[in-house]
């Protein structure tokens, strides 16, 4: 049955059922690892992940999830299926959504350890809860927690660890090795494969890591009527890269594609600058999959509510335009996006004419207006995306 809402949905990102599914498993291994800091690290310890699922008696991940990204698609044309004749590479391919899990287990054991340390230090807090709730986290035996709290253990050598961990890094989560070998799977060119670690580390600058300058980024005006008028340029903000689908670092965007761009107002106070890492307020977001072996396959652009990208544009005009230079930048041949009437969040609300509206005005409407050719389907000529050839 399709889904109703009174409001504008808030991305809820694809692939909900394969996703969950990962969430829960990592959850499980976990505790069986009694390592509330648990992490993928190794080829190994990847295939550990999908075994122990597996093993739990979970479908196929083919019969699991009828919309996911890697096996069986029928509906994503411009997706296609990316491990077909490759499907040995199963596990590899799952590590966006594995990843996203491991980052959520890893930020709800970080607010438990920060809650945990609060709650030692409150007299009024219930001793045998707290011992309780401790023992779930750390799995340090119950009756000793009194103790080693009094003793200032706990703090240092269990909980602080966790409570200071950084589960918003790639590196700290997943091993760089392993998500080289993950970007292999899609890519040939050894400059598009170097450059694209760039999202796995998440720099917080990704315009100035490839070497474009914000000042000179021309983006389309348009007037009352919907036309090119003019055009303004994006200085000012700024961008940043992050890999994997789910809840950004900010919580303020859910992706639907490994590679992430968040796009941010800079903040030009003076405590806009922190470890020489731009701030600013974000702006809205984009992701993109890599079709092997060089292609840039667009599939979000989603805004922040009540934030603002330059007057007389909208976040399709910005965001096909950053697209285009990122992706030159990176050494994608070309890239294509879809169309409103073809975009993967229409499967989730197939019924919903302002969300069709707001995906015409941030695809079609921009992608013309920009000049991409029109990829249309054989014999019925429906509109299914948009191709720019990068030079």
């Amino acid at each position: 049955m399709a889904k109703t809402r009174k409001q504008p949905p808030k991305c809820e990102g694809r692939f909900g059922e394969l996703r969950g599914l990962c969430y829960e498993i990592s959850k499980e291994l976990r505790d069986a690892k009694k390592d509330p800091l648990w992490a993928i690290v190794t080829k190994d310890d990847l295939n550990e992940f999908t075994n122990f699922g597996w093993g739990g008696g979970i479908e196929p991940l083919a019969l699991y999830d009828a919309k996911d990204p890697y096996f069986g698609n029928k509906r994503d044309i411009l997706r296609g299926d990316p491990l077909v004749g490759d499907i040995d590479n199963f596990t590899l391919a799952l590590i966006p959504a594995i990843f996203e899990a491991m980052r959520g287990t890893l930020y709800k054991s970080k607010q438990e350890a920060i809650g945990l340390l609060r709650a030692i230090q409150d007299p009024e807090e219930d001793k045998e809860l707290l011992a309780i709730r401790t023992e779930d986290l750390t799995h340090v035996p119950a009756e000793n927690v009194e103790r080693l709290a009094r003793e200032g253990i706990l703090q240092e050598d269990y909980l602080n660890p966790i409570a200071q961990r950084d589960f918003t890094i790639t590196a700290n989560s997943v091993d760089p090795s392993l998500l080289l070998d993950y970007a292999r799977l899609y890519i040939t060119n050894p400059r598009t494969l170097d450059k694209i670690r760039l999202f796995h580390r998440g720099v917080h600058s990704l315009d100035k890591e490839l070497g474009v300058d914000m000042a000179r980024v021309l983006v389309p005006t348009i007037n009352n009527h919907g036309k090119k008028s003019s055009h303004v340029n994006t200085s000012g903000y700024f961008m940043k890269a992050e890999f994997g689908t789910g809840l950004n670092t900010e919580m303020s965007l859910v992706g639907d594609a490994p590679y992430r761009i968040d796009v941010y107002k800079r903040d030009n106070s003076p405590k806009g600058l922190i470890l020489g890492n731009p701030t600013g307020e974000p702006v809205f977001g984009m992701s993109f999959y890599i079709k092997h072996p060089d292609v840039m396959v667009l599939s979000q652009i989603q805004d922040i509510r009540g934030a603002r990208v330059p007057e007389g544009t909208t976040d399709g005009l910005c965001g096909l335009t950053l697209a285009e230079k990122i992706g030159s930048a990176l050494g994608f041949r070309e890239i294509v996006t879809y169309s409103h009437y073809t975009n993967p969040v229409r499967f989730h609300y197939p019924g919903d004419a302002q969300l069709a509206t707001i995906l015409n005005i941030n695809f079609d409407q921009a992608a013309k207006i920009l000049g991409w050719e029109c990829i249309r389907k054989e014999k019925t000529e429906q509109r299914e995306g948009f191709r720019k050839i990068l030079s």
